[in-house]
């Protein structure tokens, strides 16, 4: 049986830049989620005046 807290940690640790709170994470994603979507609006932006 794999110990819970040291996988979550290794998850954590893996998955986002060493961010181990919760709110960290969120925050996280938060930033990566905007920056898609600005990604994507430029992208829709670009195709809309060729």
């Amino acid at each position: 049986m794999l110990n819970i807290s040291l996988f979550l940690t290794i998850f954590f640790k893996t998955r986002s830049f060493h961010c181990f709170t919760e709110r960290c994470q969120i925050k996280q994603l938060l930033i990566l989620y905007l920056s898609l979507v600005q990604r994507v609006n430029e992208c829709v932006v670009y195709f809309q005046m060729n």
